[in-house]
């Protein structure tokens, strides 16, 4: 059995950070000495969310900020393996869990420099990255081909993965999976009471929730919203998300017509239970892993239009659990919303049904975990002593 676990990732934000914080929290839990080393220093469009900090904090958990996991630089990578080495080199974990490439590629120098001691090293990878380089693309590939395992979040990452040329044998899908509803600390009040007070304009409030960025789409959900709203429909935009200040979608809201109709709340923690007061639930993501969103919308019943890339249809079943539209086509988004309005509220309570039913079989957050737990035991058995 697993005593101790060492989690490496490039910031606990986001659907990637929730996943690393949960797995962190339930293995301290259940009794394994569990450690967490992110980034300290933040750039535009990636922080450390301080509510993912404070949770950890009050189970106990020991969590460093080091530069850098998340640069692709030896120098600053190398400061990190020394750090461990200092930190953990007396008292080394049993399993390396890295989030990411780069803490990938850290875990692995780690386990290099200490000798005698074999620690296997997994990665999850949630996406792989739009923007890199062939030469990036190519050091990844070199990088998880020296793992132990590799953990893909849909069946379309695993394709992605072996596309790259990652190797076949190292790849297990689990998909990611969230927590029931519950007790959790209340959404920023500010926040909620502007939103109430949109509400309060507009007939059908659609909302959207991730950092706002090109590969989120957002843009596209604002020319929807204008078509709808030209052809008579009282619609307003609810965007809940820290903003990425390398895109210029801000700048196009507040210079739109439509920026009336449009609320930013920016980041704001708990946000999940801010998607009650949404009527429709709107991911017009161009890529994802396994978004973390449309399940907790499935959980908590809350009814959803999304893309239809390859990820987004492992989850949601055209009609059945909720509605599909390409991401490029406005006309398409405006049919999705306005079928979606037309229908009986037998209907929707019954798409909404279907929803629930698909989160309890394959989302649950304790089926994750569970495949964890089980991975955890086949690295370590096959590990040479």
């Amino acid at each position: 059995m697993t005593k101790s676990v060492l989690h490496l990732g490039t910031y606990l934000q986001g659907g990637a950070g929730l996943i690393l914080k949960d797995l962190a929290i339930h293995q301290q839990d259940n009794g394994l000495k569990v450690r967490v080393i992110v980034s300290r220093t933040c750039y535009p469009g990636y922080e450390n969310y301080p509510e993912y900090l404070e949770d950890l904090k009050s189970k106990e958990i020991e969590v460093v900020l080091v530069d850098s996991l998340f640069k692709r630089s030896d120098g600053l990578n190398a400061q990190v393996v020394d750090f461990l080495k200092r930190q953990y080199g007396e008292d080394p974990p049993e399993i390396i869990h890295a989030h990411a490439s780069i803490p990938a590629k850290i875990g692995k120098e780690f386990n290099k420099q200490m000798g005698d001691v074999s620690i296997p090293v997994i990665q999850t990878m949630q996406g792989w990255g739009r923007n890199k380089t062939p030469e990036q693309e190519a050091r990844d590939k070199e990088i998880m081909n020296q793992l132990d395992a590799i953990v893909a979040v849909s069946e379309a990452s695993k394709n992605i993965l072996l596309e790259k040329g990652v190797r076949e044998s190292l790849i297990q899908v689990i998909h990611n999976g969230v927590g029931e509803r519950g007790v959790r600390l209340p959404p920023n009040q500010n926040v909620l009471r502007r939103i109430e007070a949109f509400r309060m304009r507009y007939d059908v409030i659609l909302g959207c929730v991730g950092s706002v960025c090109k590969r989120k789409n957002q843009v596209v959900l604002l020319n929807a919203v204008q078509v709808l709203s030209e052809k008579g429909t009282s619609i307003g935009l609810v965007l809940i998300g820290e903003n990425d200040t390398r895109n210029s979608l801000n700048s196009e809201i507040l210079e739109s017509e439509m920026r009336e109709r449009v609320l930013l709340t920016g980041y704001t923690a708990n946000a999940r239970d801010l998607t009650k007061y949404f009527d429709l639930f709107c991911l017009p993501s161009l890529s994802e892993g396994l978004p973390l969103s449309i399940l907790e919308c499935f959980c908590d019943r809350v009814p959803v239009i999304a893309s239809n890339i390859c990820s987004v249809k492992e989850v949601i079943q055209h009609g059945k659990t909720g509605h599909l539209f390409d991401p490029t086509n406005v006309e398409e988004i405006v049919d999705s919303i306005e079928n979606y309005l037309a229908m009986s509220s037998r209907e929707k309570n019954n798409l909404i049904d279907n929803a629930e039913k698909e989160y309890e079989q394959r989302f649950r957050l304790s089926l994750m975990l569970e495949r964890y737990k089980e991975l955890y035991k086949e690295v370590t058995h096959n590990q040479t002593p």
